[in-house]
């Protein structure tokens, strides 16, 4: 510290998960400086905000993998997911699920609507009486339709999930 010319040093410790990962420090080098409890209270909180920090981004990389290998095995497995807002009726499909309808990935999300205008005409009254019962009694939704796809070609989705008051989610 000498031959820095520190001439006073605060350090407080960072913490992650309870385990010591560095310090935050302040150091003077004019003047030997008294550190008050208003300046180790100020490093204590910028300390703690910062561990938190950290351990907030460690938990959202760690999200983004996990997000990163279920698409992966979606697109593998020729599976995906989706989920349906009840309230709002607003849908979320996965990648996937776009590419089993034969859609951009990046189109905007569907309505029920414009769903149930993808489903085979012979197979909609069934799957939207299904739908409405799940959606009804907050119960499992099973069933299997077939996609209406470019003149001469179909292909058939098979569905498993359930249903709370606020949501319905599901695996194609």
């Amino acid at each position: 510290m000498q031959a820095q010319a520190i001439r006073s040093v605060c350090v407080y410790p960072l913490r992650m998960k309870g385990e010591l990962v560095g310090f935050l420090g302040n150091d003077a080098v004019r003047e030997e400086r008294h550190w008050g409890p208003e300046i180790l209270q100020f490093l204590q909180l910028m300390g703690d905000l910062l561990s938190i920090a950290l351990e907030h981004r460690q938990v959202q990389k760690q999200r983004e993998q996990a997000a990163n290998r279920l698409a992966r095995a979606e697109q593998q497995a020729h599976l995906g997911h989706w989920s349906y807002k009840l309230d709002s009726e607003e849908m979320f499909w996965s990648p996937e699920v776009f590419r089993i309808f034969e859609l951009e990935p990046t189109s905007p999300p569907l309505t029920y609507d414009a769903y149930f205008n993808m489903i085979h005409p012979e197979d909609r009254q069934r799957t939207h009486t299904a739908f409405q019962a799940a959606k009804r009694d907050g119960g499992y939704l099973h069933l299997e339709h077939r996609v209406s796809l470019p003149p001469g070609e179909s292909n058939t989705s098979s569905y498993g999930g359930s249903s709370s008051p606020a949501r319905t989610t599901s695996r194609r």
